[in-house]
Order: structure tokens, then sequence, then C-alpha cells
């Protein structure tokens, strides 16, 4: 945790020092369609020392909006990772808070024009009503956080909704994850470059769940996570 904060203070310190770099020069233009490089360019007899003023130059042609985002990316990903290495509100109150406080968490590091609101409506007695095997608990977990995050990123949802159940007459746990944003198809080859999308499928793979993505009628995207075989009245009966 110690290097985790360390890290991300001096990441921050370097996206201040990118407000103080200067902005890439942009290259003038002759009348005769030619580039000017300006006090460099000795009518091609110069010598740039094995290429030494080129890179100099390159160097000085990063962005430096790109450099900030590369690191805010990098903060992000350390922040989730470190996070998930120890989601200790799965460990101690369950997984109905614990998913409270995934979605909390998350519309929390939201800049404030991108926050929506949110509802969460779990299952009285979820714990005692599932019989969940070692290591579904978390995975289910690690899914819907992806499934949130996803959400965020990419939705721009004004509300968003996540209800967890148990179905006992299917036995099964049931995880829908509704926003009113843009809408999502599954379908389209394109998404299925994302790693986030990889992720979930990979995890549900993993307990033998099944996850779908389908379009809202209102607009927006509905996710859903059906994990059968773990409603303890259907096993019960």
């Amino acid at each position: 945790r110690d290097l985790h904060d360390q890290t991300l203070a001096d990441l921050r310190s370097l996206l201040l020092l990118t407000d103080q770099l200067p902005k890439p020069a942009v290259a003038a233009t002759t009348p005769g369609g030619h580039e000017d490089a300006g006090s460099n360019n000795n009518g091609g007899g110069g010598n740039d020392s094995g290429g030494g003023n080129g890179q100099l130059a390159a160097a000085a042609a990063i962005d430096p909006g790109v450099f900030r985002a590369e690191i805010e990316a990098v903060s992000h990903e350390i922040r989730r990772i470190c996070e998930d290495l120890s989601p200790s509100a799965l460990e101690n109150v369950g997984l109905g808070a614990a998913l409270e406080w995934a979605l909390t968490n998350a519309v929390a590091h939201l800049p404030t024009e991108r926050k929506f609101e949110y509802e969460l409506r779990c299952e009285d007695e979820l714990e005692e009503r599932a019989e969940f095997a070692p290591g579904v608990r978390m995975q289910v977990y690690r899914i819907a956080q992806e499934a949130i995050n996803n959400v965020c990123r990419h939705a721009g949802a004004r509300r968003v909704s996540l209800a967890v159940e148990i179905d006992a007459e299917a036995g099964e746990f049931r995880l829908t994850l509704e926003d009113d944003g843009r809408s999502f198809d599954a379908r389209d080859p394109k998404t299925h470059t994302g790693r986030g999308l990889a992720n979930i499928r990979a995890r549900a793979s993993l307990i033998e769940a099944e996850v779908a993505w389908d379009r809202r009628r209102e607009g927006g995207t509905r996710f859903t996570l059906r994990k059968p075989g773990v409603a303890k009245a259907a096993v019960n009966a």
C-alpha cells in the first residue's frame, strides 16, 4: 500500500511538470512548399552529429497532452490493481456490501462532469440464500467491478442501476447492471478488442457463468451475469 501511495504521488508530480512543458513547435512552410527548419537548416550541408539534432527535434515534438494522458492512464491502472489485490469489503461484510462499495468507489473517482446517479438493489439475506463454491464469489465481484468500470469509461450515462438477486426456481444467482448511456453491442467485432470484455468473459468461463449485453429499448445497455447452481433453496428442495 505504501508503494501504491508513493507511486501515485510521483505520477501526480509528473502531471504537474507536463503543465509546464512548452507546446510542440509547428514547422513553418515556405512559399515553395518546403518546411523551414529554422536555424538548424544549413542548406543541407550541416552536420547533425549522427542524428542528435533529429532526436532532439523528435523529443521536442512530443505533445504534453499525450504524455499527460498516458500518465493518467497508468495512475488509474495502478489504483485499480491495488484495490483489486485486497477487496476487504468482500471478505468482511459480504458480496452485497462489496458490490455497493465497488459502485460507489467507481463514481467517486469520476470527474464531476461524468458522475452519474446510481442505485443498488440487493436481495435480503443474499449470503444466506446463496451457496458459492470457493473462489466463485471473488470472480463475481471482479466481473461486476469490470462491468462498472466499462460503464464509467464508455457509456456517458446519467443513471445506473445494479440489481443482485437469487432466482430460487431457476436455482441461479443473477446480477444485472443497467445504464442509460450510449448503447453497446457486444456482437460488434470492434468491441472484442477491449481488455475489459475479454476479462469479463474469461472470468465468467472460469466459474461456468453466463454473461450477456443487451440494448435497452429506452436507450443504454443492460449487462447480465447468471451463475446457476448456487441457490440453497434449489439444493435443499
